[in-house]
């Protein structure tokens, strides 16, 4: 199996953890545990994800982002769990309300 940390950051309101639990569902993954707190009226989720499939980070956020279940407004990394560093590793990407992601922002430190 395939784990990765997947981070969300969305304004909040409900129904968020069942969106993204669902949209990792339909992507036959599993959520292994994750953290979660609002700040200032930010959700945030801190969560390790497991797949069968093995997914660039660009690509699995682009997965995500694609699942009805993820609403418009949220930012979501991914960092695949392997021995590189960080740098090499995470993918960050917003939702911006069409059917497809605007633009890939890869972060390289």
């Amino acid at each position: 199996m395939n784990r990765y940390v997947l981070n969300i950051l969305t304004k909040d309101q409900p129904g968020i953890v069942a969106g993204v639990s669902t949209a990792v569902g339909n992507l036959d993954g599993s959520i292994i545990s994750c953290s979660q707190t609002v700040l200032h009226g930010y959700f945030t989720l801190i969560s390790i994800v497991e797949f069968p499939k093995e997914y660039e980070p660009n690509d699995l956020v682009r997965q995500m982002l694609q699942q009805e279940s993820i609403g418009n407004g949220y930012l979501i990394s991914a960092a695949k769990m392997d021995d590189r560093p960080a740098s090499a590793r995470i993918a960050r990407m917003k939702s911006t309300g069409s059917s497809s992601p605007r633009s890939a922002m890869p972060r390289r430190e």
